[in-house]
């Protein structure tokens, strides 16, 4: 949509003015002046008497008024901002598909306006025509739009995009999609789209050129998301192409096969897309720049002051003669899982603000050396520990089991064994657990809060047998393993029981003939007197 905006301009002489002199309007096309000449004109002032709205259809005149900020008693100077501003201001409300303001009638103490709008039709209705392979339901949650909401042009192309790429993702890529919208006098639209549906498409082949140290067959292999076609993939679903997951592809064949293994130079110079003559098998030729494959020469630490080179060479594991790797390179400077990694290293005696700067150098056409810049910083000390999101466990509970306390140096090793620790409580949603760490520059001190999310962690068991001896038996167990001992005299803890102080209790009963009734109880504490214990 592109906003479109026009100044008609007329002399107020008091013989030939006329009585409906169009000042401002605006729709879709982008803001232009219409007639340019006019804004040579001397600008003029006349004092507003009166405003109101045409064309109101399901809002209110006084809801419009109140966001037009031309009120009357203001003094409007024409040509000038204040229309301008004032439509853009209504337009932004996402109300009115065209505004446009007029002059109404002319006295000798001012002017009347009118406001002229058209507003956004309200969506009653969605019809699909043309599909085949997909249900209305299922087109309906990919549409997004809302029965009763305005019907924007915006809503309407993002509605068809999102179809168009549904389609698109289930392999239908050269599906038709336009829709067409019908109103009625009321103001609501009825919005059809009209669908063509192509035959399904499938990857046929695809091409390498220019790939000498990766035969097709290992490059087709690390192509995760975009394979051809073959009998054995059609029983698990036939291959489809996503351009989007294509570029991904092309981008990992670059990263994780050729400059990780020493081909720091390769791009891809072109793919090509193309159909057969029924529409129905897609062929890719992708041509690709390998370039020479480069080796390590050098490789040299600057700027380190709390670790030295020989520690950080062999923490770095790169040296020289060893083939370029980029991936390996930027896991051993930054970041790694096991965390044997410079950063880790910092981090874990507090350097928050440790920065790796990395500097590649080619030589002799086929070795690079490597020139790392290491800036320090000062060390960060934990200034708070927040938790978030337990609703149930208490905050000491979960307190005990952090290695981060406040004024301890910030060690990214303590925060994974805290993490580690409230996993094991199995209280929490393991995959859940995440820390925020917001460091403070300027006081050299960290803020780190964990965000938790409680889990069920009460069960309950029963079982049932027969025996000659006691005949029919049972068994009914409960197990609450973080119970609170301390609030049982709180009756608005019961939930059923109290939670919340990490203890465990258990309660089993049996039962069968001959009056046969064992009734067991446990209770265990793991942290008596405020040391790791079990009672």
């Amino acid at each position: 949509m592109r906003l479109r905006t026009s100044y008609i301009y007329a002399v107020l002489c008091f013989a030939f003015l006329s009585p409906s002199s169009v000042l401002f309007a605006q729709s879709f096309d982008t803001l232009r002046i219409v007639e340019p000449e006019l804004e040579s004109l001397e600008p003029r002032q006349y004092r507003v008497l009166g405003v109101r709205v045409q064309g109101l259809t399901t809002l209110e005149e006084r809801d419009v008024l109140a966001r037009f900020p031309i009120e009357v008693g203001k003094t409007l100077t024409v040509p000038g901002p204040e229309l301008s501003d004032a439509i853009k201001r209504l337009w932004r409300q996402r109300l009115f598909s065209d505004i446009k303001v007029e002059i109404e009638q002319q006295t000798f103490e001012g002017v009347f306006l009118v406001v002229v709008v058209r507003e956004y039709p309200v969506l009653a209705e969605i019809i699909f025509e043309g599909n085949r392979t997909f249900s209305n339901e299922d087109l309906l949650k990919k549409v997004q739009l809302v029965r009763g909401a305005t019907l924007t042009d915006q809503a309407l192309e993002s509605a068809l995009q999102r179809l168009k790429r549904f389609y698109e993702e289930e392999g239908y890529l050269l599906t038709d999609i336009r829709y067409e919208v019908k109103e009625n006098a009321s103001g609501r639209a009825t919005v059809y789209f009209y669908i063509q549906e192509s035959s399904y498409v499938t990857i046929e082949r695809i091409t390498w050129k220019g790939n000498k140290a990766f035969d097709n067959w290992s490059l087709n292999w690390y192509l995760e998301e975009t394979k051809e076609n073959n009998w054995w993939r059609n029983i698990f679903g036939r291959p489809r192409f996503d351009r989007k997951k294509f570029e991904e592809d092309k981008q990992k064949i670059i990263n994780n096969v050729y400059r990780a293994n020493g081909y720091r130079d390769a791009r891809i110079i072109s793919d090509s897309v193309y159909y057969s003559e029924d529409r129905t098998k897609l062929f890719i030729d992708i041509t690709i720049s390998e370039g020479p494959r480069y080796v390590i020469r050098n490789v040299k630490f600057e700027g380190n002051t709390v670790y030295p080179s020989e520690l950080l060479e062999a923490v770095f594991g790169i040296k020289k003669g060893d083939v370029y790797n980029q991936k390996k390179i930027e896991e051993r400077l930054r970041f790694s899982q096991e965390g044997g990694d410079i950063s880790s290293l910092y981090l874990d005696r507090g350097y928050l603000a440790m920065r790796p700067d990395l500097e590649e150098t080619v030589v002799a056409g086929d070795s690079v050396d490597l020139r790392i810049y290491i800036s320090e910083g000062n060390p960060f000390r934990i200034r708070r520990v927040n938790i978030k999101g337990n609703t149930k466990t208490k905050d000491h509970v979960i307190r005990r089991e952090l290695y981060t306390i406040p004024g301890d140096l910030f060690s990214r090793e303590n925060i994974i064994r805290s993490i580690r620790q409230l996993a094991q409580l199995n209280y929490f949603d393991s995959e859940k657990i995440n820390p925020d760490v917001q460091p403070l520059l300027q006081t050299e001190e960290v803020d780190i809060t964990y965000e938790l999310i409680e889990k069920q962690t009460d069960t309950f068991n029963a079982s049932a047998g027969f025996s000659a001896l006691l005949g029919f038996t049972g068994a009914i167990g409960f197990t609450f393993n973080n119970f609170s001992l301390q609030d049982i005299t709180r009756g608005d803890a019961y939930t059923p029981l109290p939670h919340g102080d990490g203890q465990r209790l258990d309660l089993q009963w049996q039962f069968g003939r001959f009056n046969f009734n064992v009734l067991s109880l446990s209770f265990s504490e793991p942290w008596a007197f405020g040391t790791p214990t079990t009672l």
